[in-house]
């Protein structure tokens, strides 16, 4: 053995026993042909882990025979279980989400297409609860996602390449570590008009249009007639800007990068993936009776108190602190994060 410390105990030992197999002689009168093998040899005893054999207790000789049952898979429509039950427009989000190191992601046709569908949720107002009937409707989700979703980050078309973001390639960075040695979120101000919240969200969508994977739609026509116009047609990209001054205005670059690193986990979350087991082990009627305060437009002293169901839950907390303790609180937005939460409390119901 190497005396290596505790960690590395496992990765020695393998090395030892790879090392003392390599010296087993097994003679050739050990081989037994497997059509002829009689099956009351075997199963013989085996030392697994990890799904791994470590070591075999009886004759190496014969193969491993492994007992075997048919689990029946049930299919389950993640759309069911999701805030957002398109799954072309969850993978929008989780691109622009992902994309950690740029106020500014590019997206193709299609996710300009989706999002800008979702910006026209916004112009039906919701209807308003019951007390005593407050129930999650497909309605009011989506209005609530668009709203939230749109108070912070635009889709619209832009004259200035954003370049190639971080979720690009399909892969998304974590959340952990890469934040904070952003270099680009450390003027996380967003350069150009964009504009969220109510009204604006859908007005910046509704400009969308062009060809897909972000790339400057293609000039109409041909002849020189095309050539005159390709300097202006061809400097489009369908663009996703972070809304300034979404998370405050005047703050120090550490803590606005703090704070869109709460919104991207909020979003990503409850609008990039199916909620399924998002609050599993956690008091989920406490959480509803919440959710319930904040979709009737209860006060920050009415639904405060049953706050401490989510104070532990490190993704909702940070994110309702932000949005329904500031200075100037928006009863839509308090009222969309109680929306999201009603939902996901009844998906494991």
């Amino acid at each position: 053995m190497s005396g290596a410390r505790s960690g590395l105990a496992r990765q020695t030992l393998i090395v030892a026993s790879h090392r003392y197999a390599r010296t087993l002689i097994v003679p050739a009168s050990l081989y037994r042909c497997a059509k002829c093998k009689r099956l009351g040899d075997r199963p013989y005893v085996a030392l697994i882990a990890d799904g791994q054999v470590q070591s075999i207790l009886r004759n190496q000789s014969q193969a491993l025979v492994r007992l075997t049952e048919d689990v029946v898979g049930v299919a389950m429509d993640a759309g069911n279980g999701s805030c957002l039950a398109s799954a072309v427009l969850r993978a929008a989000i989780r691109r622009r989400m992902t994309a950690v190191r740029q106020p500014v992601v590019r997206l193709t046709k299609e996710e300009n297409s989706v999002l800008k569908r979702l910006a026209e949720e916004i112009s039906s107002e919701p209807s308003s609860h019951v007390a005593g009937q407050v129930t999650s409707r497909s309605a009011t989700l989506s209005c609530a996602a668009a709203y939230i979703f749109f108070s912070f980050y635009t889709n619209e078309i832009s004259a200035t390449d954003p370049g190639p973001d971080a979720a690009a390639d399909g892969t998304a960075t974590t959340e952990d570590g890469a934040d904070g040695t952003s270099a680009a979120e450390d003027a996380a101000a967003a350069d150009g008009a964009g504009v969220g919240g109510h009204d604006g969200g859908a007005a910046v969508a509704a400009r969308g249009g062009g060809t897909g994977g972000g790339e400057p739609p293609a000039a109409d026509g041909n002849g020189g007639e095309a050539d005159a116009g390709a300097a202006h047609t061809r400097a489009a990209y369908y663009v996703s800007r972070q809304v300034t001054g979404a998370v405050g205005v005047g703050l120090s670059a550490t803590v606005e990068r703090e704070r869109w690193r709460v919104v991207r986990r909020f979003l990503l979350t409850f609008l990039g993936h199916p909620v399924v087991g998002a609050f599993a082990g956690l008091p989920r009627e406490r959480i509803k009776r919440l959710a319930k305060k904040l979709v009737l437009d209860a006060s920050l002293a009415e639904w405060k108190p049953h706050a401490k169901a989510v104070e532990s839950v490190g993704i909702v907390w940070p994110f309702l602190q932000l949005v329904g303790m500031a200075d100037e609180v928006d009863p839509l937005m308090t009222r969309a994060v109680g929306e999201l939460l009603l939902f996901t409390c009844g998906v494991d119901a």
